[in-house]
């Protein structure tokens, strides 16, 4: 009977310091967990674009970066160089209605008075004799307007121009604003550097 004595006192032993190394072993585990910082699942947040940024003394910009993976989404406006997307929802219909007028009037290389602001005489026969200095206009497409603090809304037009440059486009903002019922254009500003290019050609 002492041959067993040993043995069964052995077990008794290795039984409860198994137990004991468990216990210490989860409290290990459970420290350790609850030390570790985790991170947020990135899926669960939508990617933001980062605009690009335009470089000291150029006029190149950083590539805004893009998500690198497809997100199933599809644009529902189109997009233009100089004009970003063309989204014009949520814009008072009488203003678009001035602007497509507007675009109208600029591909026949003119600017019709009734859509400029009576106060401002000028502004027809100035911009009117500016255009006429332009190569053919083939299409005339504009931004979406913005409004700035004092309620007055400023859109970019880019003219596409038949001409062998490489940027056939002239970019004019046009600022407009509601008078007693009706919407007016109260400036016209040509890109300098775009007009200048295909203006001496004509």
């Amino acid at each position: 009977m002492k041959r067993f004595i040993l043995p069964l006192q052995l077990v008794a032993m290795c039984f409860f310091s198994t137990c004991m190394y468990a216990d210490t072993l989860r409290e290990r585990a459970t420290a350790h967990f609850d030390f570790t910082e985790w991170t947020s699942n990135v899926n669960t947040y939508p990617s933001v674009e980062i605009k690009a940024t335009t470089l000291p003394g150029g006029n190149e910009t950083f590539p805004v970066l893009t998500p690198a993976t497809d997100t199933g989404i599809i644009s529902l406006y189109p997009e233009l160089e100089g004009l970003g997307k063309l989204d014009y929802t949520g814009i008072e219909p009488a203003l678009l209605s001035l602007l497509e007028k507007t675009s109208n009037s600029f591909k026949n290389r003119d600017l019709l008075q009734e859509l400029c602001s009576s106060e401002l005489p000028f502004l027809s026969p100035v911009n009117t004799f500016r255009l006429k200095k332009l190569p053919e206009v083939i299409s005339v497409n504009h931004s979406r307007p913005n409004m700035s603090d004092t309620g007055i809304f400023s859109t970019v037009f880019r003219l596409q121009c038949t001409t062998t440059l490489k940027h056939p486009y002239v970019f004019i903002t046009v600022s407009a604003s509601m008078k007693d019922t009706g919407w007016y254009i109260l400036d016209v500003v040509f890109d300098g550097e775009t007009y200048a290019a295909l203006a001496q050609q004509n």
